[in-house]
């Protein structure tokens, strides 16, 4: 298989590179039209050999006999570097002089690419990991040894062909005794575990650049193991029964694998459940189930108070569950009952009860404003009540103030001495 690169004509950058995998040829190209008379086509090779071509002499360089002159009818500076050596990896400069000796330059990277070891960069041992759920876990991945460059993709066996979110790549050289060009790339994926994801494959590949685009070059792999045990969202400490009533207390947990055992304790006193539904203890005052399944990891365990009284509350009440084989692998609950006592209104309860009364009233003050508007207008309307016509005539006081005071005359005409 033959690549070729096409450089582009600036002085002193890298333009492209080439990859070619070990045993296939690269063919490396100066963007320059040469062939006339007098003029010259010279690669310089990263380990500082020289090979200078004119149109009608040599095609095999002296310097490096792998090294053959290409194709003179593209009318580029081109060279055929057949089964590129390790000491010809790196940057390639190119230079084309002509009659009048000006000189055109380029340069342009050839690498043999060389598979990286693919491997977890974390501390987690063995192929299975053990995770809980709910609870984030970081690992990492790295590519040691690479040529060239690349990405680390993490995803499912056989789902999510697109990949989990990483973080960015962390690109470091290695050190110059492995050759030019190599690389350690790493990267890191953060998962928030989930019960789904238990007994499933994680693959961390490396995709390498590669003349054709990104190839696969190295893949690890490990089992995803994940646990959980924890009561359920919504469980309560506090169980609230009436003196002479049957009290249930009823307590779920979400466990994988299934737990082995539910054992209730009353006052340090364990109660029993054998494998009968149902079972006392020698004070035949409790009534314990065994754990019943009742979701795909949820779990119930239930212990019947009867004939509850006050005599209860004194006493502590725990629940444990039991998960393997170890004494200390398990979970305590622990709750107290509560007998004649009401249940104590939270502070989300109390605030939600605050907001409803507030909008009961408001919701009243603007009704009576609303019904008092219209009764008004309706009085107006139909001339109820102080807008009602009156039969006695209307007399303005300010009137009745400026008419003159009556005066009394005498029966002649003449007004009154007296």
């Amino acid at each position: 298989m033959v690549v070729m690169v096409v450089l582009v004509e600036v002085q002193g950058e890298v333009q492209e590179q080439v990859v070619v995998r070990p045993g296939e040829d690269a063919l490396l190209s100066c963007g320059t039209v040469w062939g006339e008379a007098g003029t010259s086509c010279t690669w310089r090779s990263p380990d500082n050999s020289t090979c200078t071509f004119h149109p009608d002499g040599l095609t095999q360089c002296r310097a490096a006999g792998n090294v053959l002159l290409g194709d003179q009818a593209t009318g580029l500076c081109q060279i055929r570097v057949a089964n590129p050596t390790e000491g010809q990896n790196g940057v390639w400069g190119c230079s084309v002089g002509s009659v009048e000796g000006s000189v055109s330059e380029g340069e342009v990277a050839l690498w043999v690419a060389r598979e990286p070891e693919v491997e977890w960069s974390d501390s987690a041992p063995g192929v299975t990991v053990l995770l809980v759920a709910g609870e984030a876990w970081t690992t990492g991945c790295q590519a040691i040894g690479t040529r060239p460059g690349g990405r680390l993709v993490f995803q499912w066996a056989q789902e999510d062909r697109a990949g989990l979110a990483s973080s960015d790549p962390v690109v470091t050289l290695s050190v110059d005794e492995e050759g030019p060009g190599i690389l350690d790339i790493e990267q890191s994926l953060e998962v928030e575990p989930e019960l789904a994801m238990d007994n499933r494959t994680l693959h961390c590949t490396f995709l390498q650049a590669g003349p054709g685009g990104e190839v696969a070059a190295g893949t690890t792999s490990r089992r995803i193991a994940v646990r959980a045990l924890a009561m359920a969202e919504g469980t309560t400490a506090e169980w609230f029964a009436s003196s002479g009533s049957n009290l249930t207390v009823v307590v779920e947990v979400v466990a994988h694998p299934p737990p082995t055992a539910a054992v209730w304790a009353v006052g340090g006193v364990e109660v029993e459940v054998p494998t009968a539904h149902e079972a006392t203890d020698r004070r035949g005052h409790y009534l314990a189930t065994p754990l019943l399944q009742v979701g795909a990891y949820t779990f119930q365990a239930a212990l019947t108070i009867t004939n509850v009284s006050a005599a209860d509350t004194l006493h502590s009440h725990s629940l444990r569950i039991h998960q393997g084989q170890s004494p200390g692998e398990g979970l305590e609950h622990r709750f107290e009952v509560r007998v004649d006592q009401e249940p104590a209104e939270g502070p989300g309860e109390k605030s939600a009860s605050l907001v409803i009364v507030i909008v009961i009233v408001v919701i009243i003050i603007l009704v009576v404003v609303i019904v008092s508007i219209m009764m008004v207008v309706y009085a107006k309307k139909n001339s109820l009540w102080c807008y009602a016509s009156s039969t006695r005539p209307y007399v303005n006081p300010d009137t009745v103030e400026k008419k003159e005071p009556l005066v009394q005359h005498h029966p002649y005409g003449r007004p009154s001495a007296i």
